[in-house]
């Protein structure tokens, strides 16, 4: 078989098993525990590699069922892409898959390295790592007509006399994460003075920060599936009424204008994505008007929950990667309303409780009134994972997650 170069797409010659065998690489998390259960219930073998610390020179404990134990000291190293090479090898694994951007571009970058029957289920590393640049993101929104929130480029301390003080406060993210020391996600500055601070203690190697103005509105996400054949499988549209330390604490379904959905559609395609994405914007219900903030390519934070809701994004990967022939109607019944995950709204719970919300969490309301919608999602909203007819298996699944999560964890 003729070796690929970095960056190409695999193509897909060989014929598959049947059931096709998937390597998956993931940490234990509500969105892994979705994916594997997606790519089983679509007919695949899954196989589970997840990375773990070793103490005391031993491997340490995996906490999904039945994985592999991964030392994290390997990853990103010839070593360890070799045992991975080696694993789907041993396995005959027909595709790879992964959930973290770290992952995806390690091993889009060293695809001759993989067997060549292992399809990698991810965009080829060009358009795996472009995708990364938040600035490349709003440029090609900006270029298929999708809005984005007045947008300044920060390097240096004097940068912040170029901001309007009309729009302040300002929310500042890196370009791409790898190029800021330290590292953070998302701030919040409420002057020029904050932005001239934020600037003067940060080392920036590569793209700068960004900056928009903070708009206090629920969010919009967009998810899809682009198949490798250049057209888009599917998408759906969600609503984020709540948010939570950057992560999105309710989904519900939403209806979306039809060019918002388009304009996003045209923009990953023209991006080379292929396999799953889904956009994040601000949304306002009452006009209609939405505002490009985030593209992520990969499975994510809301993979769970909008499983739930009847998006199979995992499945629907295979299908795009000609993994599987199709989409079967096995998998479990789509529930309608909101969806959370019910461990995230107790941590939710005890930070509104505690006084302890940042000013980036949405909405901005009293705590009290957080604690009271914390109480009626845990009561009456449906958990990302429960499924009926799967009570025992929810159930050690939540313990499993608890026993490496909680402070009560030996160890921790």
């Amino acid at each position: 078989m003729t070796a690929l170069r970095t960056g190409d797409t695999a193509p897909c010659p060989l014929p598959l098993q049947s059931p096709p065998v998937v390597l998956y690489y993931g940490g234990a998390n509500p969105c892994s525990f979705a994916v594997i259960q997606s790519f089983r219930t679509a007919g695949a073998d899954v196989v589970v590699v997840e990375e773990t610390a070793a103490r005391d020179g031993r491997a340490g404990e995996t906490a999904l069922p039945g994985a592999v134990a991964f030392d994290e000291s390997l990853f990103c190293t010839a070593e360890g892409l070799q045992r991975i090479a080696d694993l789907a090898r041993r396995i005959r694994a027909d595709a790879l898959a992964g959930q973290s951007d770290d992952l995806l571009l390690w091993t889009s970058a060293h695809v001759p390295e993989l067997p060549g029957s292992c399809r990698l289920l991810c965009p080829p590393w060009q358009a795996l790592s472009r995708a990364q640049s938040k600035r490349f993101q709003i440029e090609m929104a900006q270029r298929v007509g999708l809005s984005v929130l007045p947008t300044y480029y920060l390097s240096q301390p004097p940068d912040a006399e170029r901001v309007d003080p009309a729009h302040y406060p300002l929310v500042v993210r890196p370009s791409v994460k790898h190029h800021v020391q330290p590292r953070f996600k998302t701030c919040r500055v409420e002057s020029a003075a904050g932005t001239r601070d934020l600037l003067s203690r940060s080392v920036i190697s590569g793209e700068p920060l960004i900056g928009q103005p903070f708009r206090e509105l629920p969010g919009l996400l967009v998810h899809g599936v682009n198949a490798v054949d250049g057209t888009c499988l599917k998408t759906a549209a969600f609503l984020v009424a709540r948010k939570f330390r950057g992560m999105s604490l309710t989904v519900r379904p939403t209806t979306c204008p039809d060019p918002i959905i388009r304009r996003i559609t045209e923009m990953t395609l023209a991006m080379g994505i292929v396999g799953p994405y889904h956009a994040e914007l601000l949304y306002d219900p009452a006009t209609g008007e939405a505002w490009h903030l985030d593209l992520n390519v990969r499975f994510g934070g809301t993979t769970d929950k909008v499983r739930r809701l009847g998006f199979d994004e995992a499945a629907l990967t295979l299908r795009a990667f000609n993994v599987v022939a199709r989409i079967g109607d096995a998998g479990p019944s789509a529930a309608y309303g909101e969806v959370v995950n019910k461990a995230d709204v107790v941590k939710h719970l005890a930070a509104a409780a505690l006084g302890r919300l940042s000013p980036l969490d949405y909405p901005q309301r009293p705590r009290w009134w957080h604690v009271t919608q914390d109480v009626v999602s845990l009561l009456c909203s449906m958990d990302s994972l429960f499924y009926q007819g799967d009570t025992r298996g929810y159930l050690k699944r939540v313990l499993r997650f608890a026993s490496r999560h909680w402070p009560w964890s030996s160890g921790r």
